[in-house]
Order: C-alpha cells, then structure tokens, then sequence
C-alpha cells in the first residue's frame, strides 16, 4: 500500500533531500519517532548515487510503533540513496519511500513523497491488516502522522533557508559526511549542467 504527499516549501531543494537523509534530527521528530538512536555506518560515493547505511531504530512513535510487525520487519536499520537528483529509503523492505523535488526557484521546491509499506498488523494481535483496509487507514495516517511528521521538517528547512540567505558568507557548521557528499553531489551535476550550456 502507498501513501503520497505532495508539499511545496519555502527552501532550495538540495536543503529538503540533505533533511531527508540525515538522521541526526531525531530531537526535531521527537513527538512522532519515526526513528530514533541513529548512527551513520556507511556513506559510500559512486557516479551520480550516494548510497547512506544507518543503524537506527524504525517506526518508534506511540501510534505509529503499533502498527510494525518487527517479527517479520527488520525496522533496526535503514539504507537510503540520493540518486541524483531524487532520494530514496528502504527498511526491511517492508518500508519505502520514494522522494522526487521540483525546484520552482531559488529558494522554493515542490516535493513528492512516495511512502510504500507492506501490510500493516493489527495493534496488539499478530495479524496483517487486510489490503482492502490498508487503503482507508493509509488516508488517515497521512493526515494523523505523515503530514504532521513532514511539516516539522518543513519548518527546519525553511528556517535553514532564512538562516543561509542572512548569512550565506559564513561557513555551514555541518558535521554529516553524509550530507557533505549529498551537497557536493548536487554542486557537480549544477556545474556539469553549466558546463553544457
């Protein structure tokens, strides 16, 4: 079953896919835990792909922790990839997401956010959520968790943008190599792109 959220935010884009691939925020997401205790493993660069490794703790949140099966869910470890330029995440490969940015212009982005789950299980039983009830339920977690979960990171990032734009001369205090690769990535298709035209 899928989710999908399409959201326009006040920030360049490269801000929202660094956001979305850098789990040393969990203290933003502290409400909802979409994940929690986060150590970067592996940052691996290659062509246009930075493929990132996380040990983390998947699906924690109060409503949210109820629905993961971890019997049959590995939920302690993620892998995500900038394929430049969308991003992606894998969990298990139980839970997905796919997000694809449309810049619109400097300082404004479109985004669209693929979220994939297998069957959910029932709270507290050892039962798959039927298929047929997966759908209705979906429409309400993005309206109960995703939404709300998404709008924290659209606050950060715009904030982030207001912060680069009065002080775009100063040095970024960024200490993810994650998110240095992510950016250069993103300089080195900007400049093959200049080159070219």
């Amino acid at each position: 079953t899928r989710a999908e959220i399409d959201v326009t935010w006040k920030c360049h884009h490269s801000m929202i896919i660094d956001n979305v691939s850098d789990f040393t925020h969990a203290f933003l997401h502290r409400k909802y835990q979409p994940f929690v205790d986060s150590k970067l493993t592996k940052v691996d660069e290659r062509d246009d792909k930075v493929y990132v490794h996380y040990e983390t703790k998947v699906g924690r949140g109060k409503i949210s922790g109820l629905f993961v099966d971890r019997s049959r869910v590995d939920t302690e470890q993620m892998d995500l990839c900038y394929h430049y330029p969308y991003q992606c995440s894998n969990t298990g490969d139980a839970i997905k997401h796919w997000l694809f940015v449309l810049p619109i212009d400097e300082r404004t982005t479109r985004a669209f956010f693929i979220f994939y789950f297998k069957p959910l299980k029932v709270p507290f039983l050892p039962v798959s959520i039927p298929k047929p009830l997966m759908v209705p339920l979906m429409a309400i977690s993005n309206e109960v968790l995703i939404k709300p979960l998404l709008d924290e990171d659209r606050r950060a990032v715009e904030a982030e943008q207001e912060g680069y734009e009065e002080h775009f001369a100063q040095p970024i205090a960024e200490l993810s190599p994650a998110v240095h690769a992510f950016q250069e990535l993103t300089v080195r298709k900007w400049q093959a792109y200049l080159d070219r035209e």
